[in-house]
């Protein structure tokens, strides 16, 4: 792994409600940015990996077999950039979901 690599961490408490707010806010993000390379408030280039913590996430038995709305919200975004979903982690109303720019994914070998 590159000794700079860059890591953004970021917990909400979503509390309950469904995925419907701007996660470029969230994220401090400007996809409409032409060099899509930079954050929007500093100009500062993007993280090499987003690990994103969501509390109290609505938990339906659904959630076990079908996506969370709020991954597929996130993985919409991401794609969008070029990361992709490196891990997902699910407890009851506890989401956890790491993103990764695509071109380092080559060099992950084991999530924990």
């Amino acid at each position: 792994m590159r000794p700079d690599l860059s890591v953004q961490l970021i917990t909400w408490n979503v509390k309950s409600e469904q995925c419907k707010c701007d996660l470029t806010q969230l994220l401090d993000i400007d996809v409409d940015d032409p060099s899509v390379g930079h954050t929007s408030a500093g100009q500062q280039p993007l993280a090499d990996v987003y690990a994103i913590g969501l509390q109290e996430v609505a938990f339906r038995p659904t959630s076990l077999v079908f996506t969370d709305p709020w991954v597929t919200a996130l993985d919409k975004l991401f794609r969008q950039l070029d990361y992709v979903r490196l891990k997902q982690i699910r407890l009851v109303g506890i989401l956890l979901v790491v993103y990764t720019r695509r071109q380092l994914l080559p060099r992950f070998r084991s999530v924990e």
